[in-house]
Parts: C-alpha cells; sequence; structure tokens
C-alpha cells in the first residue's frame, strides 16, 4: 500500500510497490503511467532519451489494467507497470 507521499514518487517506485499498490487499490495503473510521464517531461528536453510517447495509448492500456486488477485477474506480475523501449537498435 502506498501511503500519501510516495504517491508523488511513483515514477520511482518498483515493480512490486506498483503491483501491490495495483492490488490493494492504493494508486491506479494510470497514477504510475502519470508520474512516468511528468518524470520525462521534466528530463527529456535535457538528455534526449524519448524519440517519441504515446500519451493516449499509455492511459487506455493503464484503464484496461486497473480493471482486470479489480477483476483479481492481472494478465501477468507486472501488468500495469509503465515500461519503455529504447531506439538504439540498426534496422
Amino acid at each position: 500500500m502506498l501511503d500519501d507521499t510516495s504517491k508523488s514518487d511513483l515514477a520511482f517506485a518498483g515493480v512490486r510497490q506498483l503491483t501491490e499498490a495495483f492490488r490493494d487499490g492504493s494508486a491506479p495503473p494510470a497514477d504510475a503511467v502519470e508520474a512516468a510521464f511528468a518524470r520525462i517531461e521534466a528530463r527529456n528536453g535535457e538528455i534526449n532519451a524519448f524519440a517519441s510517447l504515446d500519451k493516449d495509448r499509455a492511459f487506455e492500456a493503464a484503464a484496461r489494467s486497473a480493471e482486470r486488477w479489480k477483476a483479481g485477474r492481472p494478465l501477468s506480475a507486472a501488468d500495469g507497470v509503465p515500461a519503455t523501449v529504447k531506439d538504439v537498435m540498426m534496422v
């Protein structure tokens, strides 16, 4: 369970902490996505780590994940945890 202070730090929470919060309802996946995007927006201009972001799909996926957690049927132990893929592969 997350307390009010740690909710502002969801961008730094680990998978176990996030999924426990999803399971007990103290923070939905959309809060984790929002925290991740806030962190990206705060730092990406400086480090240029992201070429593209799809906020709409991220929040849609978070909403679907929240429903699965509420139903007690997450897709996996990490369902709803924000993740990124770095585009450094030569194609």
